[in-house]
């Protein structure tokens, strides 16, 4: 499962004055998983590594932006999505 500790290396980021803001990143691309239909997962580093790359992108991108100027969400996490939801339901995708 992730970890604010590992996330804080990934955004290079300081613990001290950054906590709360990577616990909303992590949280946020955890949502943004769940939302494209992949559960919380325990023991699936592709699924970490989707989070985390989520949430460094969420934390990298959370100052006030003009219209369009967001970036996209990094490459590779919707193929990993992909890849999450076909996994067999014993290995926690849904199967589909």
């Amino acid at each position: 499962m992730p970890n604010i500790e590992t996330l804080a290396r990934w955004a290079a980021a300081n613990m001290d004055t950054d906590r709360e803001l990577l616990e909303m990143a992590m949280e946020a691309a955890q949502q943004y998983l769940e939302n494209a239909g992949v559960p919380r997962l325990e023991n699936d580093k592709l699924y970490d590594l989707a989070v985390y790359q989520l949430g460094v992108h969420y934390f990298d991108n959370r100052g006030v932006m003009a219209e369009g100027s967001a970036a996209e969400i990094p490459m590779g996490v919707n193929a990993i999505m992909h890849q999450l939801r076909l996994q067999p339901e014993t290995e926690g995708g849904d199967g589909i």
